[in-house]
């Protein structure tokens, strides 16, 4: 059986987000790259291979890029809240535990993809459990 395949946001999604909450864009460049990150495609075969990978690459991509003058730890949580969103799955994340996990993100010492794909994965759960 076949995986049903992962709708991504993509560049003009990122856009409104950014719009909408008044985040200002230093590098759209940097942004678009972040968002395109997860849906790569290497030798015929998908970079990151299901949701909670796409999540954490976006996550991790967005974070790392700074692609804006301030809320660079506010719009990787967001758009992987969408990614989520779109592929019929919810993220429950409390604030202060995603203000650390997020701060951690940012540091000095870096999780793996693999840790931050299993912490989504621990806090996603189908909108119809909700």
């Amino acid at each position: 059986m076949t995986a049903t395949p992962v709708v991504h946001p993509e560049l003009a999604d990122a856009l409104d987000v950014c719009e909408k909450r008044g985040l200002h864009i230093r590098d759209v460049g940097a942004l678009a790259s972040a968002i395109d990150g997860p849906a790569q495609v290497v030798w015929g075969e998908e970079a990151y291979v299901g949701v909670h990978a796409k999540g954490a690459a976006l996550l991790d991509a967005v974070n790392r890029s700074h692609p804006l003058v301030d809320g660079n730890k506010r719009l990787p949580v967001v758009l992987v809240m969408l990614l989520y969103r779109i592929n019929g799955l919810d993220l429950v994340i409390g604030p202060e535990e995603g203000d650390d996990f997020i701060r951690e993100l940012a540091g000095d010492v870096h999780p793996e993809l693999v840790k931050i794909a299993s912490w989504l994965e621990d806090r996603a759960f189908p909108l119809a459990a909700l």
